[in-house]
This record gives C-alpha cells, structure tokens and sequence, in this order.
C-alpha cells in the first residue's frame, strides 16, 4: 500500500476524487434539504388555499343570506324598523 502514494500523480488523483466526492455529497444534501423545506412549504401553502376556499364559500352563503328576505326581515326588527307582526312590506316568494 505505501508504493500506491509513492506515485505522486496518483496521489494528487486521489486527493482530487475525494474532494470531488465530498463536495458532490454536501450538494446532494443541500439540495435533498431544500426539496424537503419546499415540500413543506408546498403543504402549507395548499392548507392555506383550501382555508381560504371554504371561507370564501361562507362568506358566498352569508352573502346570499344576507339578500333574502328573512334575514331583512330579522335585521328590520333587531333594529325597530317594524313590528314583529307587521309583515306585510315583505312579499312572500
């Protein structure tokens, strides 16, 4: 084994190869690390998007609520626009 590093040129070669090898590992991690982050930033992120997406389905049904004549009807007595029993300003669908 000792005649192997009396070659100078191999040496060098050797010393090269596994410079290349660890720095092709470090980038492997860096690069396996990052797809890992991305991923968990990507379920985040679709977490978010169907939050959103069924807030705004409510807010679209409280929306059209608020446009039907009962809930009119219920905020005009909340607030003593009428009476209870007064209803005949609203027509019936």
């Amino acid at each position: 084994m000792k005649q192997v590093f009396y070659n100078k040129w191999l040496t060098r070669a050797l010393i090269a190869l596994t410079l290349v090898l660890v720095v092709l590992l470090v980038v492997l991690i860096t690069q396996l690390s990052q797809i890992a982050s991305f991923n968990a930033r990507l379920d985040e992120l679709e977490g978010l998007m169907t939050q959103s997406q069924s807030e705004a389905e409510r807010l679209q049904k409280l929306e059209e609520y608020r446009q039907s004549y009962e809930y009119v009807w219920q905020w005009a007595i909340e607030h003593g626009m009428v009476n209870e029993n007064d209803n005949s300003w609203i027509p019936n669908n």
